[in-house]
């Protein structure tokens, strides 16, 4: 398998401050990660100044797409929960293709 057929996840936390995910998402869609496809999960960790609808519109206006993963939460928790909750989510994805392709 080589680099180009390697996926990086990456997980950015968000809690009112928006426009530092933004640029946190920016920052790693602009670099080429040696060939390696990359994949963000932006999680916003139910931020109560209306960040997850700025956080959409963005992802609308810039064309992110399938680069960019949404995860908002209803609930607030700790980051560190929140980190946790989206790599246990990522975890049960890439098991449930491997056993369907089996």
């Amino acid at each position: 398998m080589g680099a180009a057929d390697r996926t990086i996840a990456v997980i950015v936390v968000n809690y009112e401050t928006a426009e530092l995910a933004i640029k946190a998402v920016e920052s790693v869609l602009a670099r080429c990660h040696g060939g390696r496809r990359c994949k963000v999960h932006l999680v916003d960790n139910a931020s109560p100044g209306g960040d997850a609808v700025r956080l959409a519109q963005v992802h609308s206006e810039r064309g992110w797409g399938d680069l960019v993963t949404l995860w908002p939460r209803p609930k607030i928790m700790a980051s560190g929960v929140g980190t946790t909750w989206c790599s246990t989510s990522l975890l049960h994805r890439m098991i449930r293709r491997i056993m369907s392709s089996c």
